[in-house]
């Protein structure tokens, strides 16, 4: 784990960049299949997820005072993880006020582990896909599990609905109801029982327990 040592805020003075050895990882992710429109997303929801901490390596400049006194100034912030909000960020840049973890070049961790946290961050996205089979049952458990406060900081209302989810994917009415149908009919299907004697003319195995 790559232990960072100091703490910033972006600002407009402040180049924010992508770090070179993310480059390839960034790439990956511009080409990634999106299932929902960010357009389309609630602006308090989008707002809250593009000031999320950074990861970085803070470059300097040094300035000299009249009286012969040099002193570091910060002037970009290479990013390399997490990846995603930079392709929301508006002037590519991200808000102002949003939190930089960072090392100095001098004491940044090597190219290959940068390389390799790029990398994990867009890897997330792979790992969490949402199978859009399963659109409806995700939209009901969140309706379920989310509280109240948090569903109306984070998306203006009291519960996200069926119109609200079919406006950020691009699925129909039609198809989450099929989901919920599919999932009811497989919910009633009872398993067939056991029948004791083909279990007993089925090869025996002595890791089988399931007649014993």
């Amino acid at each position: 784990m790559v232990l960072l040592s100091s703490v910033s805020l972006a600002r407009p003075d402040l180049i924010i960049s992508l770090h070179p050895a993310a480059r390839a990882a960034y790439e990956w992710l511009e080409a990634y299949p999106r299932l929902i429109d960010w357009s389309a997303l609630p602006a308090c929801f989008t707002d809250a997820l593009l000031v999320q901490p950074l990861q970085g390596v803070m470059r300097y400049k040094m300035k000299t005072s009249e009286k012969g006194t040099t002193r570091k100034i910060p002037l970009e912030f290479q990013l390399y993880a997490p990846l995603w909000p930079a392709r929301y960020w508006p002037g590519n840049q991200p808000p102002a006020g949003t939190l930089l973890l960072y090392d100095e070049e001098s004491a940044a961790p090597s190219a290959e582990d940068i390389e390799r946290s790029a990398w994990l961050s867009v890897l997330q996205l792979l790992v969490f896909s949402v199978n859009t089979n399963s659109v409806a049952t995700l939209r009901d458990n969140l309706q379920e599990l989310i509280p109240e406060s948090v569903s109306r900081s984070l998306f203006g209302k009291k519960k996200v609905s069926d119109a609200d989810l079919c406006r950020w994917t691009g699925l129909s009415r039609g198809t989450l109801i099929q989901q919920r149908q599919r999932i009811r009919a497989d919910d009633t299907v009872a398993p067939e029982p056991a029948d004791p004697l083909a279990l007993l003319a089925s090869p025996w195995s002595a890791d089988r327990e399931d007649i014993l």
